[in-house]
């Protein structure tokens, strides 16, 4: 199996070949109304999975955001035959907050501790 340069990008649809689907249809009418720009590309269902081991991610770290790789699935319905299909499939990185972090380093304990000498 070859290595896919990510993301990936499907413009037809694999039963019955045709490009248009749900989310491109409601767009292209959104962009007429000038509601939506050329930019944004919509899909009907997005699903992201973190693909790496949460025990395993720098969360110790005394930093605040923790960038964690992730698998990103757009799915779209197509106008001719109904299939459901995936449209592009990404690897972005998902900024997450540390726990480690708002345990002990966060802005938020030494908040507390302020205010506790304060009162």
């Amino acid at each position: 199996m070859a290595k896919e340069k990510y993301p990936l990008t499907f413009k037809k649809c694999p039963a019955c070949g045709h490009e248009e689907t749900v989310a491109d249809q409601v767009a292209t009418e959104e962009r007429a109304k000038g509601r939506m720009g050329d930019d944004f590309h919509p899909c009907l269902m997005e699903s992201t999975m973190v693909i790496a081991d949460p025990r395993k991610l720098p969360l110790l770290l005394n930093v605040p955001i923790v960038k964690v790789p992730v698998i990103r699935i757009m799915l779209d319905v197509c106008t001719s035959c109904g299939c459901v299909y995936c449209i592009r499939a990404a690897l972005p990185q998902k900024p997450v907050f540390s726990r480690s972090f708002r345990a002990t380093g966060s802005f938020a304990s030494k908040v507390q501790k302020v205010g506790s000498r304060a009162l």
